[in-house]
């Protein structure tokens, strides 16, 4: 009996400490921008989470800035605003300029911590003081893009068209990359950036591409356009129909835009980087480091990712030092 009762207690202070410590896990909500199909979030939040795991309590939220009009978003974002000023989570990771732009500066002012990935503005142009702020930028590799396209081309590229829908990112990137202008020159490369915010007006461009002398089409997001009744268009669709009907060589510059009947490669960001980046940044602070004292960071430079059919397609061989081992190169399809 005495025995009995001896497991008995054993296993109830056993219960009791692990419930104890489940509890005292930090509860960490992660806002996302988007909507949770979107590859470039799956792809991140794996990344956080496979890095939070056992550290944090996790809810995640999605704002759907890309397939929803800014005032159904902005919605949204105060629904959440009021979850995070109720909860008082320990942290915020926020997913993207749209998140950070909406509820930043807000999340700080409850005396939050925000860690914030993907951004491609200035972060002080959303936060002002970066007191409790730190994270990961995103910085699209376009000068370095040209330069490889025009070796994998063999120097037959002198114009080049980028892609862009009207996104967040879209108007951040054309004022960042681009200094505002619609037309630059990159490694003897002229150019030209469009953004776009119906598919009609896309596929004209698309289909008009080579008759206004450009030798390659660079993607960049296509994941706010509206058809003719304003309804979203699929980013599948897009990027199908893009590759199908382009008539000259359709490259990328994040990894979900290449694979068949896609983009047929580039030099390309990943989310699953990103998400891991920030999760580090997300554990220090979750340690006791004060987010003023972590230097943000840039998660990756950069890998090379190409389609095996897209290559075929355009009978395009890449260049033999593309295989080094310091550029290591995945083929999908």
């Amino acid at each position: 009996m005495q025995r009995k009762t001896a497991i008995i207690i054993l296993l109830a202070v056993m219960l009791f400490l692990t419930g104890t410590a489940y509890a005292q896990l930090p509860e960490v909500m992660i806002v996302n921008s988007y909507h949770a199909e979107y590859p470039w979030v799956a792809a991140h939040n794996q990344g956080l989470q496979d890095n939070l795991k056992g550290r944090a309590e996790l809810s995640v939220y999605y704002l759907d800035s890309k397939k929803l009009s800014l005032e159904e978003a902005q919605k949204n974002a105060q629904e959440v605003l009021s979850i995070i000023k109720n909860d008082k989570p320990s942290l915020v990771i926020m997913t993207d300029d749209f998140a950070l732009q909406e509820l930043g500066l807000s999340t700080m002012n409850e005396g939050i911590p925000v860690v914030f990935l993907g951004i491609n503005n200035n972060p002080r142009q959303y936060l002002g003081s970066m007191t409790l702020a730190t994270g990961v930028l995103e910085r699209p590799l376009l000068k370095r893009s040209i330069a490889y396209i025009q070796e994998i081309l063999k120097s037959r590229m002198n114009k080049c068209l980028v892609l862009f829908d009207n996104g967040v990112t879209a108007q951040v990137t054309l004022k960042t990359v681009f200094s505002g202008k619609k037309r630059n020159k990159f490694s003897k490369t002229t150019t030209d950036i469009e953004l776009m915010d119906t598919f009609a007006n896309w596929k004209k461009t698309v289909l008009t591409a080579k008759d206004q002398g450009y030798e390659a089409i660079i993607l960049g997001l296509y994941h706010t356009l509206v058809d003719e009744n304003g309804n979203h268009v699929s980013d599948e669709l897009v990027a199908n129909w893009t590759s199908t009907h382009s008539p000259v060589p359709v490259f990328g510059f994040w990894d979900f835009s290449i694979g068949k009947n896609k983009a047929l490669g580039g030099l390309v960001l990943s989310g699953y980087p990103q998400g891991e980046a920030a999760a580090r940044l997300a554990n220090k602070i979750l340690r006791g480091r004060e987010p003023n004292t972590i230097q943000p960071v840039t998660a990756e430079h950069g890998r090379f990712v190409f389609s095996i059919s897209g290559l075929k397609r355009w009978n395009i061989t890449l260049p033999s030092y593309f295989k080094a081992p310091n550029e290591p190169i995945t083929f999908v399809d």
